[in-house]
């Protein structure tokens, strides 16, 4: 059976279609947005000793990383890095410099397990970072208020 509308219905969804789009566009900044007020409310649902278990696990994670898959792809960067890239005269100007050392670095730039894994890996460490220094801040306002 066909959705019917009454007159008052359409009426009614012509009145809010432009407060609707101006509310999608001053909320469109807000969007895949955590900050301060989400982390205040996870320290106070998880308290002191739920707050110690998850920085356990970050730890665990972020120790995970580093020993293993980061500390792997460090190793190979080093020895592909080249063995002497002294710098260029600085009368070569900007782009001449970039130029020399995109030169210099060619293959590690080429190297696409860098972009794909070792970027994300620290990623993974600096977003774990920063979840510790913004649980930090909000625990240290929520004990001053």
């Amino acid at each position: 059976m066909p959705i019917q509308f009454s007159a008052t219905d359409l009426a009614t969804s012509s009145v809010f279609q432009p407060l609707n789009i101006a509310y999608s566009h001053i909320y469109s900044s807000y969007r895949n947005f955590v900050g301060p007020p989400h982390f205040k409310t996870i320290c106070r649902l998880l308290g002191y000793q739920g707050i110690a278990v998850v920085m356990e696990e970050l730890l665990k994670i972020v120790k995970s990383l580093l020993q293993g898959t980061i500390l792997q792809y460090v190793k190979t960067l080093i020895e592909v890095m080249p063995k002497i890239c002294r710098l260029p005269r600085h009368e070569y100007g900007s782009p001449g410099i970039l130029e020399f050392f995109h030169h210099q670095l060619k293959d590690i730039i080429e190297y696409a397990e860098l972009k794909t894994d070792v970027f994300q890996s620290l990623r993974e460490v600096g977003n774990a970072i920063l979840f510790c220094l913004l649980i930090e801040q909000a625990l240290m306002d929520s004990r001053d208020s």
